[in-house]
């Protein structure tokens, strides 16, 4: 008798929560950014002014321990449905495919419940965005690109735009927020219809361009140079209450995120300094005016009236690039003075990327970089924001529990009343990966879970406070680390606890192995 009616109550709250879904059906936003540092958004320490962002962050909830797939194209394919990278075969450079492995999108199913579905920028997944659920798309195909002379595959709906049609002061930043502001009024606001827009800039993406005076408001900011710099990045992170120094250890600023040879400013002479100087003064300029359309995507919410019904989603695809060499890009010993001092505006000469010099600064306090599952390469802040439907406990502080990329499709689903299909169209859909995050934004929590990751020659295993870290290439190297009392991964502990080293490393290596696909494309 008591099941009976117990199994009636549950039935109950079920259909409330799925009426209060679907007379609510809010809009949902994901904003993803292109390889940015850990520490460098503003509101987690960084020096670029960016109050839009702080806006929401200040507003929503920040999850500082959201773990992602380390690199551009496996991390935005699990965003997208909820679903391991590893799963769906996709390792590397190529973009994964929804329909070749079970996989649903994002819009796939929201456009099923009546939503409007945007894209604007960056598309990076192998199935074409116009057959993954959306109904608009503007932006580049894979690549990144910032001015017109560097537009490479920018489409419309399936159509590749002659770049030669654009007007001179295209910045394509810019171009993708007035396309989602305008798609958003014409296809969903003014038909009175929900909307999901993934909007996905390049910043901070190499090759760093941005205009000249965005650039100009940081000339000189970093001329202190690196190692100072990133110190005080870690004691405005202490003041924010982001770490806490009795635990984290700022990581030395090295060009080897596994044997950790660190670097100081003073072994670079000064041209390089000019050339570090001035790379970091454009990605500040690239977070400015990106944080600027951010502003302008918030206004329009407001001027329409979608503000109080709109879940948004902030982060990274991955932490800062740490590639072609110290550098990431031309030897500045080889460039004379004026062609330093002006790389990055229009019609100059591109940075290409950060380099691991840079990277290791952007990721201030951690280790690693992208492509590595070091906490520096995998760890990103997420901002989640949701006016009217968070807990004050939420927001009061920051959300430290661990949670993945996998999180967000699920999330979106339950806060839209949207039932996760077995079946979509001719295909079977596998289980997502992920889990709800509406608990923790309700101030409440949710079941400790396993997370595994498996990216290139990197695995990854963590339980409770403990990861088990590998790098099976030539060396295969496993650590472990506590993170709860070692969040930097300073201290290598597998030699003292090899039980549950050989434990967590058995877990990594299985679960790769088991869905690993024979043949994979990467």
């Amino acid at each position: 008798m008591k099941a009976g009616i117990f199994s009636v109550f549950v039935s109950m709250a079920l259909l409330a929560a799925s009426a209060f879904a679907e007379e609510a059906r809010p809009n949902v936003i994901i904003i993803l950014y292109d390889d940015m540092g850990y520490s460098d958004p503003e509101y987690m320490g960084g020096e670029a002014q960016m109050p839009n962002l702080t806006r929401l962050a200040d507003e929503g909830v920040t999850f500082l321990n959201c773990m992602n797939n380390a690199k551009c194209a496996p991390t935005r394919i699990s965003i997208m449905s909820g679903i391991n990278n590893l799963k769906l075969d996709v390792q590397g450079e190529a973009g994964g495919d929804f329909i070749e492995n079970n996989a649903a999108c994002i819009a796939e199913l929201l456009v099923d419940e009546g939503y409007a579905t945007i894209l604007a920028g960056k598309w990076h997944i192998r199935t074409p965005p116009l057959e993954s659920g959306f109904q608009f798309r503007f932006g580049e195909k894979f690549k990144a690109s910032y001015f017109k002379d560097s537009v490479n595959q920018l489409m419309h709906q399936d159509q590749k735009i002659d770049k030669s049609t654009l007007p001179e002061d295209y910045y394509s930043t810019v171009a993708y927020t007035d396309y989602a502001i305008k798609t958003v009024k014409e296809e969903a606001v003014d038909k009175d219809k929900p909307f999901f827009l993934y909007y996905a800039v390049h910043t901070p993406h190499f090759n760093f361009h941005a205009p000249k005076e965005y650039i100009d408001k940081y000339k000189g900011r970093y001329d202190e140079g690196l190692d100072a710099l990133s110190k005080q990045r870690f004691e405005t992170m202490v003041e924010k209450g982001i770490i806490d120094p009795e635990t984290w250890k700022l990581s030395p600023l090295a060009h080897d995120g596994e044997q950790r040879k660190p670097y100081a400013w003073d072994d670079f002479n000064d041209k390089e300094k000019t050339y570090f100087s001035r790379k970091l003064e454009v990605i500040a300029g690239m977070l400015d005016i990106a944080d600027e359309q951010v502003g302008r995507l918030v206004d329009m919410l407001e001027e329409t009236g979608q503000d109080e019904n709109t879940l948004i989603f902030f982060l990274s695809d991955n932490g800062a690039c740490p590639q072609r060499g110290i550098y990431g890009g031309p030897d500045p010993n080889k460039m004379g003075e004026d062609t330093l001092e002006t790389m990055g505006e229009f019609g100059q000469r591109s940075m290409g990327d950060s380099g691991s010099t840079v990277a290791a600064f952007q990721n201030t306090p951690l280790r690693g970089a992208k492509r590595s599952l070091w906490e520096g390469g995998m760890r990103t802040s997420m901002i989640v924001s949701w006016p009217g439907h968070m807990a004050e406990s939420a927001r009061d502080g920051y959300v430290r529990e661990p949670v993945q990329i996998m999180d967000i499709a699920p999330t979106i689903y339950a806060a839209a009343g949207v039932t996760y299909p077995e079946t979509l169209g001719q295909r079977t859909i596998d289980p997502m990966d992920g889990t709800s995050l509406l608990p923790l934004l309700n101030g409440e929590s949710i079941e400790e879970r396993a997370f595994w990751f498996s990216f290139l020659n990197y695995r990854m295993a963590r339980q409770g406070n403990w990861k088990v870290l590998g790098n099976v290439g030539r060396r295969n190297t496993w650590w472990l680390f506590d993170l709860e009392k070692d969040p930097s991964e300073s201290t290598d502990l597998s030699e003292c606890m090899p039980e549950l080293t050989e434990k967590l490393r058995e877990k990594a290596m299985s679960m790769h192995n088991k869905y690993k696909k024979p043949n994979s494309k990467k």
